[in-house]
């Protein structure tokens, strides 16, 4: 019986930094070491159904009102203050594009995710989602939504990105407490 440990490291395509196993953002140069980085979105077959929302809530999204994804594949949700318009997809090296979130710690290029799929952005007080003519389409509560018309998004949405499944929920800042509050 051997005592040797072998560590596999993942090599930086762009600077041949060797970078530690799991790393998906090069430790030297911060480019993205993943495989699926420079590929083009594949084309889903559509398998469109209705949704019900879990919870349908208002449409009401004022400027101290942060949006929190809870996407199926990840532990924690992700919160967006959404100070300004925030497209979502997946990085894509070959092509230079960084979307504002990048999705593919989660299976972005798997589930048929765009490298700019859909952007978020404050419209008066309402939360509006835009579909950025992505390759297999943006599904808000199972309703396809068509490219580059604007949406408004419910407290509770379902929303897909190709087979990406989110869920939208609106968090106030104003409720959120103070840090250091009630010693």
């Amino acid at each position: 019986m051997s005592d040797t440990v072998y560590i596999t490291m993942n090599t930086c395509p762009y600077c041949q930094h060797d970078n530690r196993e799991g790393v998906l953002v090069c430790e030297y140069c911060g480019r993205s070491v993943s495989i699926f980085a420079n590929l083009p979105t594949r084309v889903m077959p559509d398998e469109s159904t209705p949704v019900t929302p879990r919870w349908k809530g208002t449409n009401h999204f004022t400027t101290d009102t942060r949006v929190v994804l809870h996407l199926d594949s990840a532990r924690e949700p992700l919160v967006l203050p959404l100070n300004q318009p925030t497209r979502i997809g997946r990085t894509n090296t070959a092509e230079n594009q960084y979307p504002d979130v990048d999705l593919t710690p989660y299976g972005a290029f798997a589930s048929g995710v765009s490298s700019h799929h859909v952007q978020l952005e404050r419209h008066e007080d309402y939360l509006m989602l835009t579909d950025l003519g992505s390759t297999n389409g943006t599904y808000l509560n199972g309703t396809r939504v068509q490219p580059h018309q604007a949406v408004a998004v419910h407290d509770g949405a379902e929303v897909r990105l190709g087979r990406l499944v989110m869920h939208l929920y609106f968090e106030s800042t104003a409720c959120t407490p103070r840090q250091g509050a009630g010693r």
